[in-house]
């Protein structure tokens, strides 16, 4: 179920859980959403954003999006993080 914000459509964060969003890059570029929405940790898959804010933890692995690509490798790390 998407939780899209029809006030602000530029906010592509869709609530997973209580404490858990899934965005693109655009959010994850975006301060008044990221304090908005209490984030303090970013898993980022395939780009690395280029804007980072003061009291975000980031973490990025590269990953192909491909059938191939084995990202279960990084659920370890990701697990930790999140």
């Amino acid at each position: 179920m998407s939780n899209y914000n029809l006030e602000d459509p530029y906010d592509s964060l869709n609530k997973i859980t209580e404490q858990i969003y899934l965005g693109d890059l655009f959010a994850a570029e975006t301060e008044g959403t990221l304090k908005d929405k209490g984030i303090t940790h970013i898993v980022s898959i395939g780009e690395d954003p280029e804007i980072k804010f003061e009291g975000v933890n980031y973490y990025f692995f590269q990953a192909m999006d491909v059938h191939s690509e084995i990202i279960s490798w990084h659920f370890e790390k990701t697990n930790e993080v999140i």
